[in-house]
């Protein structure tokens, strides 16, 4: 940076103040394309989008994208092996038994027995498809494949036109239909 501020002040040390703002901004405009430009192949994305921007950005803003994209690029092959050699290892914090606490006046707040925390809790109801309590996923209601209700299914219902009864004819019952027989 010290070349450049020597530079600055050989260039604008002669010129007249009016002319010193248009050519401090070529003198801007040129150092970015100068950087831009003189970049490795790997980093040809970042060049064509910080020069197709319009105004080109400054050039701190261009070298902040320019190491943001170089960090992409070392972190992704670690990335890529992670995801092709299975899940990425993962360490879970528990809670260990307090030592020297006594447990049995530990009270669980799901299932109100002593002795254990809640989230060492064997009762515990949880369903796994609606996320709420109360209930497993083999009880949810809202599951489709445990849904009782009537919703869909069709009813076929024979309609049996009216016959007119005679004035004074009984109608038979099977019990006294069968007696006749």
């Amino acid at each position: 940076m010290a070349l450049w501020q020597e530079h600055s002040s050989l260039v604008y040390g002669e010129q007249p103040d009016s002319s010193v703002k248009v050519i401090q901004w070529i003198h801007a405009t040129s150092q970015k394309h100068q950087f831009l430009m003189k970049l490795r192949r790997e980093f040809e994305y970042v060049r064509s989008s910080l020069l197709n921007r319009s105004p080109v950005p400054s050039l701190s803003t261009c070298l902040n994208d320019v190491l943001r994209e170089g960090q992409r690029l070392r972190t992704q092959p670690l990335l890529d092996n992670q995801s092709r050699s299975g899940p990425p290892e993962v360490a879970f914090a528990t809670m260990p038994k307090p030592e020297g606490k006594d447990m049995s006046k530990i009270q669980c707040y799901s299932c109100h027995e002593y002795e254990h925390y809640a989230s060492h809790c064997k009762k515990k109801k949880a369903c796994n498809y609606c996320k709420s309590s109360g209930h497993v996923i083999s009880q949810c209601t809202r599951r489709p494949q445990n849904r009782t209700s009537s919703y869909g299914q069709a009813f076929h219902t024979p309609i049996v036109p009216p016959t007119e009864q005679a004035a004074g004819s009984s109608s038979i019952s099977p019990e006294v239909l069968q007696q006749m027989i």
